[in-house]
């Protein structure tokens, strides 16, 4: 989440030095999201990471069924693939270094893989071996 308000403030700290008529942080949040690479699919990806932790506060964990749960936690994997090219697309290790970009690559490929089949692996009304409290 800091990270998110960081990169609005730059932006509209930058807004400020460019020689214009002073906007407001809406239009510089509008420029944020259309004029940078994948900008947009992090903030969904943002939004989407902030779903799933409201989903998982007990109050609200309580009040919804394990199956309604576990699809909301499913939309983090999206999250993550959406982060990701965000991550390629203006990480600053990444930009202009293809070595870097690669490792990057393969690793959160092989952990996604991973992740992804012991995740979708436990279908709905497995039993299972974690006592979810």
């Amino acid at each position: 989440m800091a990270h998110h308000s960081v990169g609005l403030a730059r932006c509209a700290d930058h807004g400020r030095l460019r020689a214009q008529a002073s906007v407001g942080p809406w239009h510089e949040f509008d420029i944020l999201l259309t004029s940078y690479p994948d900008v947009l699919m992090a903030t969904v990806a943002f939004g989407l990471l902030v779903m799933a932790g409201v989903a998982s506060f007990r109050a609200a964990r309580s009040r919804m069924r394990y199956e309604t749960w576990w699809v909301v936690h499913l939309y983090t994997y999206l999250a993550i693939a959406l982060a990701f090219s965000h991550q390629l697309a203006d990480g600053v290790s990444f930009v202009g270094h293809p070595l870097a970009r690669l490792f990057w690559v393969v690793i959160w490929a092989s952990t996604a893989g991973s992740c992804s089949s012991t995740a979708l692996g436990s279908p709905f009304g497995a039993p299972s071996t974690t006592d979810c409290v």
